[in-house]
Protein backbone atom coordinates (compact mmCIF):
# COMPACT_ATOMS: atom_id res chain seq x y z
CA UNK A 1 0.00 0.00 0.00
CA UNK A 2 2.93 2.35 0.68
CA UNK A 3 4.09 1.76 -2.91
CA UNK A 4 0.62 2.75 -4.19
CA UNK A 5 0.74 6.10 -2.41
CA UNK A 6 4.33 6.65 -3.54
CA UNK A 7 3.38 5.99 -7.16
CA UNK A 8 0.40 8.35 -6.93
CA UNK A 9 2.55 11.12 -5.42
CA UNK A 10 5.28 10.74 -8.06
CA UNK A 11 2.78 10.72 -10.94
CA UNK A 12 1.05 13.83 -9.61
CA UNK A 13 4.40 15.63 -9.23
CA UNK A 14 5.36 14.61 -12.77
CA UNK A 15 2.14 16.07 -14.21
CA UNK A 16 2.30 19.30 -12.23
CA UNK A 17 6.06 19.94 -12.07
CA UNK A 18 7.62 18.01 -14.95
CA UNK A 19 10.84 20.04 -14.80
CA UNK A 20 11.39 19.03 -11.16
CA UNK A 21 10.10 15.48 -11.55
CA UNK A 22 10.84 14.40 -15.14
CA UNK A 23 10.13 10.71 -14.62
CA UNK A 24 6.89 8.91 -13.94
CA UNK A 25 6.61 6.30 -11.22
CA UNK A 26 8.30 3.06 -12.14
CA UNK A 27 7.52 0.91 -9.08
CA UNK A 28 5.43 -2.02 -10.31
CA UNK A 29 2.57 -3.08 -8.06
CA UNK A 30 0.88 -6.44 -8.62
CA UNK A 31 -2.24 -7.83 -7.02
CA UNK A 32 -1.03 -11.29 -5.92
CA UNK A 33 -4.54 -12.75 -6.11
CA UNK A 34 -5.39 -11.69 -9.65
CA UNK A 35 -2.03 -10.86 -11.18
CA UNK A 36 -3.29 -7.44 -12.35
CA UNK A 37 -0.84 -4.56 -12.22
CA UNK A 38 -2.13 -1.87 -9.88
CA UNK A 39 -1.81 1.72 -11.09
CA UNK A 40 -3.17 4.07 -8.45
CA UNK A 41 -4.09 7.43 -9.92
CA UNK A 42 -6.37 10.36 -9.24
CA UNK A 43 -9.35 11.32 -11.38
CA UNK A 44 -9.96 14.73 -12.91
CA UNK A 45 -13.18 16.57 -12.13
CA UNK A 46 -14.37 15.81 -15.66
CA UNK A 47 -13.80 12.08 -15.12
CA UNK A 48 -15.66 12.17 -11.81
CA UNK A 49 -18.56 13.95 -13.52
CA UNK A 50 -18.61 11.21 -16.17
CA UNK A 51 -18.97 8.60 -13.43
CA UNK A 52 -21.85 10.52 -11.83
CA UNK A 53 -23.62 10.99 -15.17
CA UNK A 54 -23.16 7.33 -16.12
CA UNK A 55 -24.69 6.19 -12.80
CA UNK A 56 -27.94 7.88 -13.84
CA UNK A 57 -28.02 6.16 -17.21
CA UNK A 58 -28.22 2.58 -18.46
CA UNK A 59 -25.97 -0.30 -17.49
CA UNK A 60 -24.52 -2.17 -20.46
CA UNK A 61 -22.31 -4.71 -18.68
CA UNK A 62 -22.63 -7.63 -16.29
CA UNK A 63 -20.31 -10.20 -14.75
CA UNK A 64 -20.69 -13.94 -15.22
CA UNK A 65 -19.86 -16.57 -12.60
CA UNK A 66 -16.37 -16.99 -14.05
CA UNK A 67 -15.78 -13.24 -13.44
CA UNK A 68 -15.84 -12.51 -17.16
CA UNK A 69 -17.32 -9.11 -18.03
CA UNK A 70 -19.80 -9.23 -20.91
CA UNK A 71 -22.03 -6.66 -22.60
CA UNK A 72 -25.77 -6.96 -22.01
CA UNK A 73 -27.98 -7.49 -25.04
CA UNK A 74 -30.54 -5.14 -23.51
CA UNK A 75 -29.16 -2.33 -21.29
CA UNK A 76 -30.99 -1.73 -18.01
CA UNK A 77 -31.11 1.24 -15.58
CA UNK A 78 -28.70 1.25 -12.65
CA UNK A 79 -30.31 0.60 -9.24
CA UNK A 80 -31.34 3.75 -7.37
CA UNK A 81 -28.55 3.34 -4.80
CA UNK A 82 -25.75 3.60 -7.39
CA UNK A 83 -25.96 7.39 -8.09
CA UNK A 84 -26.19 8.02 -4.33
CA UNK A 85 -23.18 5.78 -3.73
CA UNK A 86 -21.03 7.74 -6.20
CA UNK A 87 -22.18 11.10 -4.79
CA UNK A 88 -21.36 9.98 -1.25
CA UNK A 89 -17.89 8.82 -2.29
CA UNK A 90 -17.24 12.19 -3.92
CA UNK A 91 -18.67 14.45 -1.21
CA UNK A 92 -17.33 12.59 1.83
CA UNK A 93 -14.04 11.31 0.35
CA UNK A 94 -14.73 8.34 2.61
CA UNK A 95 -13.62 4.76 2.31
CA UNK A 96 -16.05 2.39 0.64
CA UNK A 97 -16.64 0.57 3.94
CA UNK A 98 -17.58 3.81 5.70
CA UNK A 99 -20.03 4.78 2.94
CA UNK A 100 -21.67 1.34 2.79
CA UNK A 101 -22.04 1.24 6.61
CA UNK A 102 -23.76 4.63 6.70
CA UNK A 103 -27.14 4.71 8.49
CA UNK A 104 -29.80 7.42 8.51
CA UNK A 105 -29.46 8.36 12.22
CA UNK A 106 -25.95 9.62 11.43
CA UNK A 107 -27.20 12.06 8.80
CA UNK A 108 -28.66 15.07 10.59
CA UNK A 109 -28.28 18.83 11.03
CA UNK A 110 -26.77 19.15 7.56
CA UNK A 111 -23.88 16.76 8.27
CA UNK A 112 -22.86 13.18 7.55
CA UNK A 113 -21.11 11.39 10.42
CA UNK A 114 -18.98 8.59 8.96
CA UNK A 115 -18.10 7.26 12.41
CA UNK A 116 -19.75 3.90 13.01
CA UNK A 117 -20.46 3.63 16.76
CA UNK A 118 -20.21 -0.17 16.53
CA UNK A 119 -16.55 0.11 15.55
CA UNK A 120 -15.29 2.25 18.45
CA UNK A 121 -11.92 1.20 19.71
CA UNK A 122 -11.25 -0.87 16.60
CA UNK A 123 -10.39 1.74 13.98
CA UNK A 124 -9.23 5.30 13.53
CA UNK A 125 -11.84 8.04 13.82
CA UNK A 126 -13.70 9.08 10.68
CA UNK A 127 -14.80 12.47 9.45
CA UNK A 128 -18.00 14.42 9.96
CA UNK A 129 -18.79 16.06 6.62
CA UNK A 130 -21.12 18.91 5.69
CA UNK A 131 -23.78 18.12 3.08
CA UNK A 132 -23.28 20.34 0.04
CA UNK A 133 -24.79 21.01 -3.37
CA UNK A 134 -26.98 18.50 -5.14
CA UNK A 135 -26.37 15.77 -2.54
CA UNK A 136 -28.93 17.30 -0.15
CA UNK A 137 -32.07 16.74 -2.30
CA UNK A 138 -30.73 13.30 -3.33
CA UNK A 139 -30.42 12.29 0.33
CA UNK A 140 -33.85 13.69 1.17
CA UNK A 141 -35.43 11.67 -1.63
CA UNK A 142 -33.55 8.51 -0.61
CA UNK A 143 -34.60 8.89 3.04
CA UNK A 144 -38.23 9.39 2.01
CA UNK A 145 -38.18 6.20 -0.10
CA UNK A 146 -36.06 4.09 2.26
CA UNK A 147 -37.48 0.62 2.83
CA UNK A 148 -35.48 -0.29 5.93
CA UNK A 149 -35.46 3.21 7.41
CA UNK A 150 -31.94 2.38 8.60
CA UNK A 151 -29.51 1.91 5.73
CA UNK A 152 -28.66 4.78 3.40
CA UNK A 153 -27.51 2.42 0.64
CA UNK A 154 -30.03 -0.38 0.32
CA UNK A 155 -31.44 -2.65 -2.39
CA UNK A 156 -35.06 -3.06 -3.44
CA UNK A 157 -35.62 -5.37 -0.46
CA UNK A 158 -34.18 -2.99 2.12
CA UNK A 159 -30.95 -4.95 2.53
CA UNK A 160 -27.70 -3.03 3.06
CA UNK A 161 -25.40 -2.77 0.07
CA UNK A 162 -22.17 -4.60 0.87
CA UNK A 163 -18.79 -3.25 -0.31
CA UNK A 164 -18.19 -6.12 -2.75
CA UNK A 165 -21.44 -5.30 -4.57
CA UNK A 166 -20.70 -1.58 -4.59
CA UNK A 167 -17.24 -2.27 -6.05
CA UNK A 168 -18.75 -4.39 -8.82
CA UNK A 169 -21.13 -1.63 -9.91
CA UNK A 170 -18.31 0.90 -9.70
CA UNK A 171 -16.36 -1.27 -12.15
CA UNK A 172 -19.37 -1.31 -14.48
CA UNK A 173 -19.37 2.49 -14.42
CA UNK A 174 -15.65 2.59 -15.18
CA UNK A 175 -16.27 0.40 -18.21
CA UNK A 176 -19.16 2.65 -19.29
CA UNK A 177 -16.98 5.76 -19.10
CA UNK A 178 -13.84 4.21 -20.57
CA UNK A 179 -11.77 4.80 -17.42
CA UNK A 180 -10.54 1.22 -17.38
CA UNK A 181 -10.46 0.64 -21.13
CA UNK A 182 -7.44 -1.03 -22.68
CA UNK A 183 -4.40 -2.59 -21.01
CA UNK A 184 -6.13 -5.72 -19.73
CA UNK A 185 -3.44 -6.32 -17.11
CA UNK A 186 -4.38 -3.06 -15.37
CA UNK A 187 -8.15 -3.30 -15.87
CA UNK A 188 -9.08 -2.52 -12.27
CA UNK A 189 -6.62 0.34 -11.80
CA UNK A 190 -9.47 2.80 -11.09
CA UNK A 191 -11.33 1.77 -7.94
CA UNK A 192 -13.68 3.40 -5.41
CA UNK A 193 -10.59 4.28 -3.38
CA UNK A 194 -9.40 6.34 -6.36
CA UNK A 195 -12.21 8.81 -5.54
CA UNK A 196 -10.76 9.28 -2.04
CA UNK A 197 -7.32 10.00 -3.49
CA UNK A 198 -8.83 12.28 -6.12
CA UNK A 199 -10.70 14.48 -3.66
CA UNK A 200 -7.57 14.80 -1.50
CA UNK A 201 -5.58 15.80 -4.59
CA UNK A 202 -8.14 18.44 -5.61
CA UNK A 203 -8.13 19.84 -2.06
CA UNK A 204 -4.33 20.14 -2.20
CA UNK A 205 -4.60 21.89 -5.56
CA UNK A 206 -7.21 24.24 -4.09
CA UNK A 207 -9.96 23.57 -6.64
Amino acid sequence: QVKMYLNAAINYAHEEFEDLCPRKASVKITDKKSGFKRRERWLSKEEIKRLIDASRGLRRYTRLQNHKIVELKKPKPYPNWVPLFIQLLVQTAGRISAVCELEWPRIKDGTIDLNNPRLRGKRKGRAIVKIKGELKPILEDARKNSISGVYVLEDQNGNRIRPYRARLYFHYLCLETGLNAGDEEARWRVSPHSIRHSMATHMLKGN
